[in-house]
């Protein structure tokens, strides 16, 4: 079986790139792993639908491995635009996908796009913001009279962008300063930025690219304001490409990392727009100037008018542990070729990847990672299960969809830029080079904690939706999903006996943890004379407790659950039960000071000891492992390729690199003399 799996990984590597040749580091690697490839392949795969393997085969085949090479904002702008219309015609080309498919399913084709972030994080970004934010803003909140604007957003025949971040708001959407005056003289609506801070800003796609765009603006009629409402309108003229008479537009200039993507501002001086701009699904306005609204709640129409960020969110979620993944795994594959100091016994230098503190560095955060991997594809079931309760106001899922597409943004983008991070420093002086794809990743992460929702604001928004469920249990209302463990009891302060090293005893300790500290925040909130101001002093040491707490516990249950897919080889299901493990293992040293009433001093020393033997255990796997995952070859740096050879590899490109001086040095220039 152990020379079967290595062959079995050659076949699947093959299959994705033709010409193969693994080096004698990948052979023993792949020889020390002790799981069924074939069937652990199988059900990682079944993690992500059928037609994201699809568009990742896609893409591929028509990729160069040139998205290392440095590029100008002006070429990497061009190039993104390039590769957006490249790959949707291919896989229209393919039938993959179909124009009325996009439209009809955008989240599903944004999620899978998000998967070829290793390829190019401006492109799949470019993607998000043309399916996912401006084409499912017109679905959302469109009627038949925008129907046509749909297809021509599938197709590319506009581009469009996401009006709604201004350079003084941005999180506290309800307080948008842009106005939308209805004249019901002219039957048309005017733009207006009354202020400096009113300007749009940080829009994806605005600066050259896009024709037309969702713009959010406060809607007034006869003096009366209506609140946030959102507007398509065209921004530039089709034959000539300059801004309408009314607008300015300009560009947010250079940025740390995408700067593919081409930011602009824009601001709006008595622009005028005709009545059928207003995407008037939940709110509209008669012939003679009546507004009307299904949805009474201003709150409410607004968050309804938002979904589509939240379908953001998942895809963020998505990509970014893809790249952890992506990063963690490849820095392993470099560290069990790279070698440093000879070992006192063997007389022999040792290998990275056998250093025990490197396990702990990086094998826990692939083990993480790989827990979350799972986690994605439940809270996508999750996310398609609200999706079909419609985007209205009575859908009984909108809350939870909020929830979790919330705690599951702010937690993963967080963990992705540690693990990144740590990823680059694993790899030394070569983490830096940008053939190897790990430094320059780390800006790109890091806007993922900022964009499509502030990750502090998220952290809150899914803490309240937490504590509702409590009410939810003393009220006997129906909780939401993931809520199953939480009773009306807090749970008791007992001596936790049970071992240590089994996943549901552990499991058992996270739920401990995510009732009790629901439970201690609800009360000091319930019993505070100031609710304000004791929710605001409580996030630190409490909430954002507590949430991770919930998702922590989330995660782990929705692994557990995924383990039963592996019964038939007990090896297999062994290997991806040490992850379970090692990431709750982690999760309760890092905890410590919550454990300590459950757990001896004695137990905590064990648990940490135990943890490190784990990780040696896995040392063994987990290359072997890192080749299930839903990457191509194309997708690695140089130095994590899949054939095991770095130094070749990097050489490769450092050799074929063109070096031209941009400077004229001035013969005239005379350097003084110091004598």
């Amino acid at each position: 079986m152990i020379n079967s799996n290595r062959e079995k990984a050659i076949r699947r590597i093959t299959l994705l790139k033709k010409h193969f040749d693994p080096s004698e580091d990948f052979n023993r690697e792949l020889d020390n792993c002790t799981f069924d490839f074939d069937l652990a392949l199988r059900v990682v795969n079944d993690l992500r639908p059928k037609v994201h393997h699809q568009v990742i085969a896609a893409v591929d085949s028509i990729m160069k491995q040139n998205h290392f090479k440095e590029k100008s904002r002006e070429a990497a702008r061009f190039k993104a635009n390039y590769w957006v219309k490249k790959i949707l015609s291919e896989l229209y080309d393919r039938g993959v996908l179909t124009p009325h498919k996009v439209i009809d399913h955008p989240d599903l084709l944004n999620r899978c796009i998000m998967g070829i972030s290793p390829f190019g994080g401006e492109i799949s970004t470019k993607f998000a913001i043309q399916i996912g934010l401006y084409l499912k803003s017109i679905k959302n909140m469109g009627t038949e009279i925008h129907q046509d604007e749909l297809l021509r957003a599938a197709t590319l025949e506009d581009y469009g962008c996401f009006c709604l971040t201004e350079l003084g708001h941005g999180s506290d959407v309800s307080k948008l300063e842009t106005t939308a005056h209805f004249d019901p003289i002219s039957n048309q609506f005017i733009f207006n930025s009354p202020t400096e801070t009113s300007r749009k800003f940080w829009i994806g796609n605005l600066a050259s690219t896009a024709t037309k765009a969702v713009v959010f603006a406060q809607l007034i009629i006869n003096g009366v304001r209506h609140g946030v409402h959102g507007f398509l309108i065209q921004i530039r003229d089709p034959e000539i490409h300059e801004p309408l008479y009314g607008l300015t537009i300009g560009d947010c200039g250079d940025k740390i990392g995408m700067q593919g993507i081409d930011n602009g501002w824009i601001m709006f001086d008595n622009f005028k727009v005709g009545k059928n701009s207003l995407l008037n699904k939940y709110a509209d306005i008669s012939p003679d100037g009546v507004y009307t609204s299904t949805i009474t709640s201003k709150a409410k129409l607004m968050a309804v008018q938002l979904g589509s960020l939240s379908g953001g969110r998942i895809a963020i979620t998505q990509v970014s542990n893809d790249c952890a993944l992506a990063v963690s795994s490849g820095a392993l594959r470099y560290w069990a070729v790279r070698k440093q100091f000879k070992n006192p016994k063997t007389k022999k230098e040792t290998r990275l990847i056998d250093y025990s503190i490197n396990h702990y560095r990086l094998i826990t955060r692939f083990a993480r990672h790989f827990v979350q991997h799972a986690g994605i594809a439940k809270i996508t079931e999750f996310w398609d299960q609200f999706l079909q309760g419609g985007s209205g106001p009575d859908n009984k899922m909108t809350g939870f969809a909020h929830l979790i597409s919330s705690v599951s943004k702010a937690i993963y983008t967080w963990n992705t830029f540690d693990t990144c991070s740590e990823g680059r420093q694993a790899c030394g002086g070569l983490g830096f080079s940008s053939y190897n794809a790990l430094g320059s990743i780390i800006p790109v992460m890091d806007l993922n904690r900022t964009w499509e929702g502030d990750n502090n604001v998220l952290m809150q928004q899914a803490g309240k939706l937490i504590l509702q469920n409590l009410a939810y249990v003393f009220t006997e209302k129906p909780l939401m999903p993931t809520f199953e463990f939480l009773t009306s009891e807090i749970p008791l302060v007992t001596p936790f006996r049970k071992t240590l090293n089994d996943v549901t005893n552990l499991l058992k300790l996270l739920t401990i943890r995510a009732e009790t500290l629901i439970h201690q925040t609800g009360m000091k909130l319930q019993f505070a004379d100031d609710k304000v101001e004791a929710w605001d002093k409580l996030l630190p040491f409490n909430i954002y407790p507590m949430t991770f707490a919930y998702f922590d516990r989330f995660l782990l249950q929705n692994y557990v659950d995924f383990l039963a897919r592996l019964e038939e080889d007990e090896n297999t299901q062994k290997v991806f039960t040490l992850l379970g493990i090692v990431f709750a293992q982690k999760t309760i040293t890092e905890n410590g000071e919550f454990f300590k009433d459950y757990l001896t001093n004695g137990q905590m020393e064990e648990l940490k000891e135990t943890l490190m033997e784990n990780l040696a255990k896995l040392r063994k796997e987990v290359v072997g492992l890192s080749y299930l995952l839903p990457f191509t070859d194309k997708m690695q740096g140089a130095i994590s390729k899949f054939d095991m050879k770095p130094y070749k590899n990097f050489l490769d490109f450092v050799e074929k690199a063109e070096r031209k001086s941009d400077y004229n040095f001035d013969d005239d220039v005379v350097i003084p003399s110091c004598s």
